[in-house]
């Protein structure tokens, strides 16, 4: 992953668009310019260690990650998990609750509006609106990065365990958010 942390836009970065850099940027890494990178590769190569990846991060980011429980697991022990408090973080149980006390036919578009929000939030669309239910995720732009990141924010939203498939399984907003209600009803 070392190609996607320059700044500089070109060679194997050239390829990379705003989308991607958002997501690099929302899951903690920060370009390097080509001299300070090349700097850290060299230093990176006299080290006698099995494996080094010179990469800037943005602690802030990483931070943000670790809160709501997405911070991938090789980064957990650079940043200290906040002690959870009465209030934060996201209650996935009030969620249940709302969900449960709607009908049926309430609970499919509460679920769309949840999984256009968070798929918006991936994107980095300004507004859910924006996204087409009946699209399928290719069309609207998700690789296979962003259905992970999807899953992984829908999956704290709900407080559900998805596959990493879960999002290519059901491939358009409207199916995905029918799915999450069968998978809600289920537990």
């Amino acid at each position: 992953m070392a190609w996607g942390l320059w700044k500089q836009t070109a060679g194997l970065t050239a390829r990379l668009g705003d989308t991607d850099r958002d997501r690099l940027g929302r899951g903690g890494a920060a370009g390097l310019d080509p001299e300070e990178g090349l700097a850290l590769f060299d230093v990176a190569l006299r080290l006698d260690e099995p494996v080094v990846l010179p990469m800037r991060l943005d602690f802030a980011a990483l931070a943000d990650r670790a809160a709501d429980g997405r911070l991938t697991p090789v980064l957990r022990s650079l940043v200290r998990r906040p002690r959870r408090t009465a209030g934060a973080g996201v209650d996935t149980e009030a969620f249940a609750a709302r969900l449960a006390a709607a009908p049926e036919p309430e609970q499919d578009e509460i679920l769309l509006d949840l999984v256009r929000a968070e798929a918006a939030r991936v994107l980095g669309h300004g507004s859910p609106a924006s996204l087409d239910p009946e699209l399928v995720f290719t069309d609207l732009g998700f690789d296979s990065l962003t259905a992970v990141e999807l899953r992984d924010r829908l999956a704290a939203r709900t407080g559900l365990r998805l596959p990493a498939t879960f999002v290519f399984d059901h491939p358009t907003l409207r199916l995905l958010g029918e799915q999450l209600r069968h998978e809600l009803a289920s537990r």
